[in-house]
C-alpha cells in the first residue's frame, strides 16, 4: 500500500480503518507520506496506530502539503501523541481516546502557531477543567480554527466559564459542539453571556446537558441579542414550559436563527401554545423539531394557526408527540403547506 502511495498520482482519499494497523505500520505510512503530493483524505479510524505511530504520521506531515483531513478516532492515543504545529490538516478527527487534559493542553500550543486546521473533533477524550481552559486561551490567539467539537467530555461549569471568557473574545469559530458534558444551569448562563458578544459562531449544541427552565432563560435572553447563530441544538434537555416560553419570546426579536431542535424536552401542549404568534410574526426560522414531547391536539392547533401565515418554515418535526392526526388547519385563508416537511 505505501509503495503504491509513493507512485499513485490520482489517488486523493483513502480509507484504511479497521485494519489492526499497529504503530510500525503509521510509521511506515508517514514515509510515504512524506513524498506523496496528492492524497487529501486519510481515514485511519478503529485502529492500534498508538501514540508511536500517531507521532511519526504528525512529524510525517510536516513535509506533506497536501493531506487536508485526517482521521484518528480509535486508535489508543494518550496525551504524549503531540500534535505539530505546522502541519497542512484542516480537520483533525481525534474522537474516543484517552489524550485527556494534558494532551489537549499540547494541541491548544499548537494550535497557537497554526494557521491551517479549521475542524478539530475532541469528542470522548477525558477533558476536564484544565484542558478547556487552554482551549479557551487558544480561541483568542488561534485566527483558523472553525469548528471545534467536544461532546462526552468531563467539562463542568466552573470549566465551561472560562471556556465563555475566550469565546467571548473569538472571532473566526463558527461551530461549537458542547453537548453530554457535565453543565448546569450556572455553567449555560455563563455561556449565554458570552454569546450576546461574540459575533463569529454559527452553529451550537448543547444536547443532553442539564438545561431547565432558568437556564433557557439565560439562553433565550442571549437570543434576543444574538445576531449570527443560525443553528441551535437543545436536544434531550429538562427545559419544561417555561423555559420553552422563553425561547418563543426571544423569536419575536430575534432574526437571524434558521434551525431550531427541541427533542424530548419535558414540555407539553402549554409550552407551544405561544408558537402560534411567533410563526405569524417571525420571518427567519426554517427548520423546527418539536418530537418527543407531551403534545396534543391543543398544543398542535396554535402550531398550525401559525403555519397558515407563515411563509418561511420548510421543516416541522412532530414525530412522537402523540398528536391526533385528525386536526386540520382552520378553513381561513392560509398559506399553501405542499413545500413544507412535516414528520
Amino acid at each position: 500500500m505505501c509503495d503504491a502511495l509513493l507512485n499513485n498520482c490520482s489517488l486523493t482519499s483513502l480509507n484504511l480503518g479497521l485494519n489492526s494497523i499497529c504503530s510500525r505500520g503509521a510509521q511506515i505510512l508517514g514515509g510515504a507520506l512524506k513524498r506523496n503530493n496528492r492524497l487529501a483524505d486519510l481515514n485511519l479510524s478503529m485502529n492500534d496506530t498508538e501514540d508511536e505511530g500517531v507521532i511519526a504520521l504528525f512529524e510525517a506531515l510536516e513535509e506533506n502539503n497536501t493531506l487536508a483531513r485526517l482521521n484518528l478516532d480509535y486508535n489508543g492515543l494518550t496525551a504524549d501523541a503531540k500534535l505539530k504545529g505546522k502541519m497542512p490538516l484542516e480537520e483533525l478527527i481525534l474522537d474516543y481516546n484517552e489524550i485527556s487534559d494534558k494532551g489537549t493542553v499540547s494541541i491548544a500550543m499548537a494550535l497557537q502557531r497554526n494557521s491551517h486546521l479549521t475542524s478539530l473533533s475532541l469528542i470522548f477524550n477525558d477533558i476536564h477543567m484544565k484542558g478547556i481552559d487552554v482551549l479557551a486561551n487558544m480561541l483568542i490567539k488561534n485566527k483558523a480554527l472553525l469548528t471545534l467539537k467536544l461532546r462526552k467530555n468531563k467539562i463542568n461549569d466552573e470549566g465551561i466559564a472560562l471556556f465563555s471568557a475566550g469565546l467571548a473574545k473569538n472571532k473566526t469559530l463558527r461551530a461549537l459542539y458542547l453537548d453530554n458534558n457535565n453543565l448546569t444551569t450556572d455553567g449555560i448562563k455563563k455561556l449565554a453571556k458570552a454569546l450576546t458578544v461574540n459575533k463569529s459562531l454559527r452553529e451550537l449544541s448543547l444536547a443532553d446537558l442539564f438545561i431547565d427552565e432558568f437556564a433557557a432563560k439565560a439562553i433565550g435572553k442571549a437570543l434576543k441579542v444574538n445576531n449570527t447563530i443560525t443553528k441551535l441544538n437543545l436536544e434531550k434537555n429538562k427545559i419544561g414550559n417555561e423555559g420553552v416560553k422563553n425561547i418563543w419570546r426571544s423569536l419575536l426579536k430575534n432574526k437571524a436563527l434558521e434551525e431550531l431542535s427541541l427533542p424530548d424536552n419535558l414540555f407539553t401542549s402549554l409550552g407551544v401554545i405561544p408558537l402560534a404568534e411567533v410563526l405569524a410574526k417571525n420571518s427567519t426560522l426554517r427548520g423546527l423539531d418539536l418530537s418527543k414531547n407531551s403534545i396534543d391536539e391543543r398544543g398542535a392547533e396554535p402550531i398550525l394557526k401559525g403555519l397558515s401565515c407563515n411563509k418561511a418554515i420548510m421543516r416541522l418535526n412532530m414525530a412522537d408527540i402523540n398528536v391526533d392526526t385528525k386536526i386540520k388547519p382552520s378553513k381561513q385563508k392560509t398559506r399553501s403547506t405542499s413545500n413544507i416537511l412535516i414528520t
